[in-house]
């Protein structure tokens, strides 16, 4: 299997931006990207894409805090239930198919074709008992409300 390519990435890069500029309200920097293997901090929660077709493999965001936090209140308003609440991770799931399905869409107009699964919220217990990968890219979207990061672990098939 072969790694995929720059436009290939960036079909899922630039849909989270855009999501999180339209539906939040935050703006983003590309931070330095980078290879490594699975690794997830103790206080987050995560959700996971998996990636069918042309392509294979998994999509995991992870969030700060802090912009999940932004996301979900203007996403549901005030006052914001515990993060685990089931209507945040509902409103989670949401923002990862919007991700996900303009992602399709770009990679449909480049020629490939891919199917995704429904998006899975973890934590972190649930990640680093139930999610083995290898090493995958790294990049960060910085705001002025904390990092997001989109871990890449795909393959040419």
């Amino acid at each position: 299997m072969r790694k995929p390519t720059a436009a290939q990435l960036n079909a899922f890069v630039s849909p989270s931006i855009e999501v999180l500029e339209k539906l939040a309200r935050i703006s983003t920097e590309v931070g330095t990207l980078r290879r490594q293997r699975w690794s997830i901090p103790l206080d987050r929660l995560v959700i996971a894409i998996g990636v069918e077709g042309d392509l294979k493999g998994r999509v995991v965001f992870l969030f700060d805090p802090p912009v999940l936090e932004r996301i979900l209140t203007t996403l549901l308003g005030a006052p914001l239930p515990p993060l685990t609440d089931p209507i945040c991770l509902d409103a989670l799931g949401e923002v990862a198919n919007m991700i996900a399905g303009n992602a399709t869409g770009r990679m449909e107009s480049m020629g490939f074709h891919i199917t995704i699964t429904p998006p899975q919220i973890l934590t972190w217990s649930e990640v680093n008992h139930g999610m083995i990968e290898n090493e995958g890219v790294v990049i960060p979207l910085n705001s002025s409300w904390g990092e997001m990061g989109i871990s890449l672990f795909l393959e040419k098939v």
